[in-house]
């Protein structure tokens, strides 16, 4: 049994907002990305279009900010999280993270059908 545990290196990729590190999970139903964002740090307004996109946040305050139609004014939805908390976001939801502080989130993408979770990503210009 012991031959079945293995130790992996991680390499980040670098966003303009922090790091995110693809955890490969040996299944194509679900992504799983562990983020590390810094203070200040924030991805830009979009939406999946057959994708869950669920926060769970490990270290920090990360605000999400959900909006009602692309182009808005404001958000209509200002939600803040803090270690512990779990935020699921539905396919189709324009949606923006803002971190409060240096965060540690894990990110999971998954479908609530038998297709591969793919690269469902719009974003606005």
């Amino acid at each position: 049994m012991s031959d079945l545990v293995s130790l992996r290196h991680l390499t980040p990729t670098a966003k303009p907002w922090g790091n995110v590190f693809g955890v490969p999970t040996g299944r194509d139903r679900v992504r799983i990305d562990l983020l590390a964002i810094t203070s200040g740090g924030r991805s830009s307004v979009h939406r999946h279009r057959v994708n869950f996109n669920e926060f769970i946040v490990s270290e920090g305050v990360l605000t999400v900010w959900v909006f009602d139609q692309p182009r808005p004014e404001r958000p209509t939805r200002n939600l803040t999280l803090s270690a512990g908390d779990r935020l699921v976001v539905p396919p189709g939801v324009w949606h923006q993270f803002i971190a409060e502080t240096d965060c540690t989130v894990c990110e999971l993408y998954y479908r609530d059908d038998e297709h591969p979770v793919g690269d469902d990503i719009e974003r606005l210009p």
